[in-house]
């Protein structure tokens, strides 16, 4: 197993979401101002056949599995960031179901869309359960090839105001969904992020993985991510975003290095 090198080095790995991080770290080093060395490898681009089964069970393709252990081998971290949480949340909310569905969650009382076939709760939570299977497996292969603890970070919170950028989902699947069945309803969205939040706290505990929660000042009083952090489309945010998940990422090294 690998241990650390002495440098405080964190290994940013994971979806499309460390973008906005590494540009916040990249803002800072250009001001003279990094907190910690900081190397990126991004799963864009990079995911066919992530998933495999071998009798009966689900285990890491080779390539993902190949892609995490190389990163750790290369970088021998003191510290692994985890973006293992991307866009699972965003085609089931993105656009309207064939189906229109809406759902009860626990702790929300948000009206269901009258529109809208009830979906039992238990049956969204498993459906979306299954989505983030590759989680365990990733901290599992991250854990066998070093010793270096893990930060969990979470996707964004859902944007509100579709409207406010041109771009879309990026996705070229969703985005034809989104023509075909409309915009899914801003609470649907909300649900359906925080059904996924709570998979990944799950995740965490069940682990034993430390999660940095979303920065205070990301969302608005009804939980959905302020303006001033929207990115280039739907689903990613900017480096304002970034910024503050590289204050927890310091946080947490200094916490880590300190022991």
């Amino acid at each position: 197993m690998l241990a650390a090198a002495p440098n405080g080095l964190v290994l940013l790995i994971g979806h499309s979401h460390v973008a906005a991080v590494e540009e916040a770290w990249r803002e800072r080093e250009a001001r003279g101002v990094a907190p910690f060395p900081l190397q990126t490898v991004s799963f864009v681009g990079k995911l066919a056949g992530r998933l495999e089964k071998v009798g009966g069970e689900a285990r890491l393709g080779a390539g993902l599995s190949g892609l995490i252990v190389s990163a750790l081998q290369a970088t021998r971290p003191a510290l692994v960031v985890a973006a293992f949480w991307g866009g699972q949340h965003f085609p089931l909310s993105a656009a309207n179901n064939p189906r229109r569905f809406d759902f009860l969650a626990p702790g929300d009382d948000t009206a269901c869309d009258p529109q809208a076939e009830l979906a039992p709760y238990d049956l969204v939570e498993a459906f979306l359960a299954r989505e983030f299977v590759d989680v365990t497996l990733m901290i599992a292969a991250v854990r066998a090839a070093c010793a270096a603890p893990i930060l969990l970070i979470p996707a964004p919170p859902p944007m509100r105001d579709f409207v406010a950028l041109p771009l879309r989902t990026s996705d070229r699947a969703v985005d034809a969904e989104i023509d075909r069945y409309g915009v899914a309803p801003p609470a649907l969205r909300r649900k359906v992020w925080r059904v996924c939040d709570l998979i990944y706290k799950q995740i965490a505990a069940q682990t034993g993985v430390r999660l940095a929660p979303t920065a205070p000042g990301v969302t608005d009083a009804e939980g959905f991510r302020r303006p001033q952090f929207y990115g280039r489309d739907w689903i990613h945010a900017n480096a304002g975003w970034g910024a503050l998940v590289l204050d927890q990422i310091g946080g947490a090294l200094r916490s880590e290095m300190g022991r």
